[in-house]
């Protein structure tokens, strides 16, 4: 609620739902696994958002993920 307030907007509507639907597309690999997704947003929602597109890819395969150092992070 701060941040409608914070940018002119109006708190009272902050928690309803947009008047807008999300219309997507999505396609699975051969193992049944998502592999891309596609939307489009319509409505209220168009007025503020962009396509979005994201492609899923390398399942199972192994990474090698740290966590940064602390002076690199911001808490809320």
């Amino acid at each position: 609620m701060k941040v409608a307030q914070a940018m002119g907007g109006d708190p009272g509507t902050a928690s309803r739902p947009a008047d807008a639907t999300m219309p997507f597309e999505a396609s699975f690999d051969d193992d049944g696994r998502l592999a891309d997704y596609r939307f489009t947003p319509t409505g209220a929602a168009a007025q503020t958002a962009a396509k979005s597109a994201t492609r899923f890819y390398d399942y199972g395969v192994p990474v090698d993920v740290k966590a940064p150092p602390a002076a690199e992070i911001m808490t809320s």
